[in-house]
């Protein structure tokens, strides 16, 4: 260890040290890597001479098993009773070693245990990550650090704030930082050796880096599916879009040739499904649907059509209301859809109708088939103006005035004056008479 010995003595090897456990021989390394040597010199604040004694007592309690016995103590006070210095370096060095291969609490030694020790993130609305905090008991965290690609590590005292915008993650490894005064590891096995005039030693030989210790742990965001239905009342389902937005994700997502569309492996959590709805339906309510861990979470939506009627009213063009012996009632009209009679509808009541609901559409049109007695066909095509984006509800109804041209006939007058027979005498003879006014 750096202490002069007298090597003109012969030592002998001791049969005890092969017959350490395996702890025991762990320890006596992990001694020897974090106590003195004259390699790296002093580490806890004693003189040469004190980090040797310190380190030469601890290496004697472990090979001799009195490491944290009753005795412990009593042993230490007696070999540092004129070395109190030594003590102070002892009980420092103690517990370096014992916290040697201590990790976090929340991590295991072997990565291949990880999946016992995974922790949940959830997601946090207000910075857009998936976040988790981690306590340590151990009372070991701020020796070690942790790293992962895609993956934020903040340490505060004993607890470990993790963020990240990922959702799947590998293990997570992390790993002692050890004193930049430590030289290497022990190579090969340490020697115990004994000399009945001298004080027993140990020898070894540093090389390479120090011995990592390394702790692991898995993350993990719970996910579960989000089924979309989709029904629709003309029967067409296939293709229509949905966006699904929620707990750090904003996908798009159409519907299949069934009017259904999942999406598998969303973290756990609500989510606002909204249906980017066709012109021609009236637009459904979004949705706010749970998704569990392991489970598939329906949403159905139901397509409407938006519909239309039309309310005729027909008019006289000259007086408004009918005239003479004329009737606005009785005259035939077409609803047509580009150019195509789809029904007659015939007015009463003073010269209205009210058609039956029809699908909003384009190209809808009313034109008159006959007229009403006492009027002239009316040849004026009407457009409708039902186009879906016109509407926002299911029923609509649209107002449509039209208006009619009496038929007009002819008088003729004639005035007649009765004038004497020419020639005298009481016969009267009739004469037109010119420039009557009427």
């Amino acid at each position: 260890m750096g202490i002069s010995t007298y090597y003109q003595e012969q030592y002998q090897p001791s049969a005890d040290y092969p017959q350490f456990s395996q702890e025991q021989k762990e320890l006596i390394n992990a001694v020897l890597t974090l106590g003195y040597n004259t390699d790296t010199g002093v580490k806890y604040g004693g003189s040469p001479e004190d980090e040797y004694i310190a380190t030469q007592i601890l290496v004697w309690l472990i090979a001799h098993k009195q490491l944290g016995t009753q005795y412990e103590n009593q042993i230490v006070s007696e070999f540092t009773v004129n070395s109190p210095g030594a003590k102070a370096v002892f009980t420092k060095l103690r517990k370096a070693v014992m916290d040697y291969r201590t990790i976090p609490s929340f991590a295991c030694e072997d990565s291949k245990y990880a999946s016992s020790h995974t922790y949940e993130l959830k997601y946090n609305a207000q910075t857009g990550k998936y976040e988790t905090t981690l306590t340590d008991s151990n009372g070991v965290l701020s020796e070690f650090s942790f790293s992962q690609p895609g993956v934020s590590f903040a340490r505060t005292g004993n607890q470990l704030k993790i963020s990240s915008e990922k959702t799947s993650f590998s293990t997570v490894s992390g790993e002692k930082k050890l004193p930049s005064s430590i030289a290497g590891v022990v190579k090969g096995a340490s020697r115990y050796w004994l000399n009945e005039h001298y004080q027993n030693v140990v020898t070894f030989e540093v090389g390479g880096e120090p011995l990592p210790v390394k702790a692991y742990f898995g993350l993990e965001v719970k996910a579960g599916d989000l089924k979309i239905v989709k029904t629709s009342e003309d029967g067409k389902v296939s293709g229509l879009p949905f966006h699904i937005s929620g707990s750090g994700v904003e996908k798009d997502v159409s519907t299949g040739l069934d009017g259904t569309v999942q999406t598998n492996n969303l973290p756990a959590g609500t989510y606002t499904v909204t249906e980017k709805t066709p012109g021609q339906y009236v637009q459904p309510q979004s949705q706010r649907v749970t998704v569990s861990p392991g489970k598939t979470s329906v949403a159905a939506f139901h397509n409407t059509l938006k519909k239309f009627r039309a309310e005729l009213r027909k008019t006289d063009s000259a007086a408004g209301t009918a005239q003479g012996d004329s009737t606005l009632d009785g005259a035939v009209y077409g609803l047509y859809q580009n150019g195509a009679l789809l029904d007659t509808y015939t007015t009463a009541n003073g010269g209205k109708f009210t058609t039956r609901y029809y699908p909003c559409g384009s190209g809808y049109t009313m034109r008159e088939i006959s007229p009403s007695e006492g009027y002239l066909l009316d040849e004026t095509v009407y457009p409708i103006g039902a186009e879906p984006g016109n509407f926002t509800l299911e029923n609509n109804s649209i107002p449509l005035t039209v208006t009619e041209d009496s038929v007009m006939g002819s008088i003729a007058i004639t005035k007649h004056t009765d004038q004497p027979a020419e020639g005298g005498g009481s016969d009267q003879i009739e004469q037109p008479e010119q420039g009557a006014q009427f």
